[in-house]
């Protein structure tokens, strides 16, 4: 009942309307990852937006050294002007100037190298952290990976006990029929059975988990810019659908 009233809310529908899902069939197949873990470790460290700060934050620092190393020049200042003056007993009323000024400023030479040795050591100080993160990436990776996998050969052995607890099911109700079975373990049988599904979807929805969380892991986005709310449920799911399956085509190319 909570599930379906968070649907309702994630609908936007009034609180109360009464609404059903029509549930999709069963299945055992779960999308195929084709890529190996190298490819997906690549992918990561390409792609995480962790990691791409880091780049923006060397490329800051290093012109952070350029800054403070032309701060330790002197300064250059050129300028021209064109003046005038009202005074009609001036031998000239307007003249034109022009110049160039220079200044240096020993303080900013004496702590170019303190400023020098802070800049490298947050320059260090990045590279660490990005290393750091990158394994953190990696880990994620696998941990992601294994995950898809355990999940997955969860689901086909729910898959294979719902299938045969639905035998089961389907002989003890014949066996009801026909009068040789009581009613206590045919009651029993069914209940198996609504066990059985309610297994197999839990194990269906983390595995499907682990897959979302596998590119999420890489740092794959789940939508692209021409995916868009305005199209209907079914556009939207085939979109997707072609979307994903090109990913996994250029990431096997690749």
């Amino acid at each position: 009942m909570i599930s379906k009233q968070q649907l309702a809310a994630l609908m936007n529908l009034d609180p109360g309307t009464p609404y059903e899902l029509v549930m999709p069939p069963r299945e055992m197949e779960l999308p195929t990852v084709t890529m190996t873990v190298d490819d997906e470790v690549s992918v990561a460290l390409r792609d995480r937006p962790e990691l791409r700060q880091f780049s923006y934050q060397e490329r800051s620092n290093r012109r952070e050294m350029t800054a403070q190393i032309l701060g330790a020049f002197p300064s250059f200042k050129g300028f021209v002007g064109y003046d005038g003056d009202s005074n009609s007993f001036l031998f000239n009323q307007s003249w034109a100037e022009w110049g160039a000024k220079s200044a240096f400023n020993l303080i900013n030479l004496v702590r170019l190298p303190a400023e020098r040795k802070a800049v490298r050591a947050q320059g260090d100080a990045i590279h660490t952290q990005e290393l750091a993160t990158a394994m953190a990436v990696m880990t994620q990776v696998y941990v992601a990976r294994t995950r898809y996998q355990l999940y997955g050969a969860e689901l086909a052995t729910q898959g294979r006990a719902h299938a045969v607890q639905e035998r089961i099911r389907g002989q003890v109700s014949g066996g009801y029929k026909a009068g040789t079975v009581s009613e206590q373990t045919w009651l029993r049988e069914q209940m198996n059975s609504l066990v059985s599904e309610v297994r197999y979807d839990i194990a269906y929805a983390d595995a499907q988990n682990a897959y979302a969380n596998l590119y999420a892991a890489m740092g794959v986005d789940s939508f692209t810019p021409e995916v868009t709310s305005r199209q209907s449920v079914g556009q939207l799911s085939g979109a997707l659908k072609d979307m994903w399956a090109k990913r996994q085509l250029a990431a096997v190319a690749g």
